[in-house]
């Protein structure tokens, strides 16, 4: 430490100073007013300092009784004491590496000294403390982290006297949780064979999302959710984890709902007797529940049966018409199914009436009326047979 001391008196020429009594001699200061003296070696503690000035700046001795050095200078006044405590420069005791943090959680840690004087001040003197972190000149190392990272810094304290230490620190921030993480499907009730959306909301940082049903009810692509089965599946979304956050789920519950089946493809008419019978293949889908039976329906006629075929009765022969089979389950009827291929119940033609037979050599004139009934569709051919008999 230093020190300097302003004599009012013009007739000093210089002043001697001594540590403590029991340091021995007097020194001189130096300069010529202001004096100064610089102290080294200071031990802590409780420390005095006598100055005296004299009129003559000759010799080095000190006439204890008043006189100056040499016999030929003489102290002015008596000899000042000046008292002080000489204390440790501060030092920095909080160790490295610091107690850990995470992103987004409110951190705070006090850094500690020992020694120093008076007032001590705080402040980050090399490298940068981790994102959303201050140090406050009290040393209060406070804020809530924002990035993931090992972060090395030094910090210096400096009392009131200017004497600092300094330390080299670590600390930690490792990721944190995320933000609530909400799943949403565009319908949560779909119908059965149907698709909806998966989406999320909320959760943090820049994980991809992935979607996970836990039944076979629902059937995931992306974020396409099929409704595979009635029932009901929960659907849990993924946020993966980023350098900054750790990983984050949310649930929703997606219900699928039966629905009337497909229509019956491929049908087939084939005509009969005042009737038609009806084949078809039956729908992909079902609805989701079971198919309790068909419907066929040709003209104005309609019947019902378990499988394919169907017999459709109670047609006009001749009149042509196309078919079309609906399917039914629990919750209710298909849409008709493309129309059948066109057809015409029919049946044989009536006996042809024989008006006369006249001979001929090994041959026979059969004249004939047409049936009053072709059966439904027009005749397109007669045989006749002749039998040898008597006459």
């Amino acid at each position: 430490m230093s020190g300097a001391y302003s004599p009012t008196n013009p007739a000093v020429r210089t002043v001697y100073y001594r540590v403590n009594d029991s340091q021995g001699a007097f020194t001189a200061a130096t300069g010529s007013g202001p004096f100064t003296a610089a102290l080294s070696g200071l031990a802590v503690g409780f420390t005095t300092v006598s100055l005296f000035a004299v009129d003559a700046m000759e010799g080095t001795s000190i006439n204890t009784a008043g006189g100056g050095a040499g016999g030929s200078s003489s102290m002015i006044g008596a000899p000042t004491v000046f008292a002080f405590t000489v204390v440790a420069p501060p030092v920095i005791s909080t160790a490295s590496p610091l107690t850990g943090g995470t992103v987004g959680v409110p951190y705070s840690q006090t850094i500690t000294t020992t020694g120093g004087a008076g007032v001590l001040s705080y402040s980050v003197s090399a490298g940068a403390l981790p994102v959303g972190l201050t140090l406050s000149s009290v040393g209060v190392l406070s804020g809530a982290p924002t990035a993931s990272i090992v972060a090395a810094f030094t910090v210096t304290v400096t009392d009131s006297s200017g004497g600092s230490g300094n330390q080299a620190l670590a600390l930690t921030i490792g990721p944190g949780a995320q933000g609530s993480l909400t799943v949403n499907a565009a319908s949560n009730t779909v119908a059965f064979g149907a698709t909806t959306t998966l989406s999320t909301t909320g959760g943090s940082g820049s994980g991809l999302v992935s979607f996970a049903s836990n039944s076979a009810n629902c059937a995931i692509v992306g974020s396409t959710l099929t409704a595979a089965a009635v029932g009901s599946c929960i659907v849990t979304a993924t946020k993966a984890a980023d350098v900054n956050y750790l990983v984050a789920t949310g649930t929703v519950q997606v219900t699928v709902a039966a629905t009337v089946p497909n229509a019956p493809t491929s049908v087939v008419a084939t005509r009969g007797n005042a009737s038609v019978s009806v084949a078809f293949i039956a729908p992909v889908s079902n609805g989701g529940i079971a198919i309790s039976g068909y419907t066929a329906t040709c003209g104005t006629q309609s019947s019902s049966g378990a499988a394919s075929p169907i017999v459709v009765s109670n047609l006009s022969n001749g009149t042509v018409v196309t078919c079309t089979v609906i399917a039914t389950n629990a919750v209710g009827d298909s849409v008709p199914s493309i129309p059948s291929n066109s057809v015409t119940p029919a049946t044989v033609p009536g006996a042809p009436t024989i008006n006369g037979a006249v001979p001929g050599n090994t041959t026979a004139t059969i004249a004939f009326a047409a049936p009053t009934s072709a059966g439904g569709v027009p005749i397109i051919d007669y045989t006749l047979s002749c039998t040898p008999g008597a006459g």
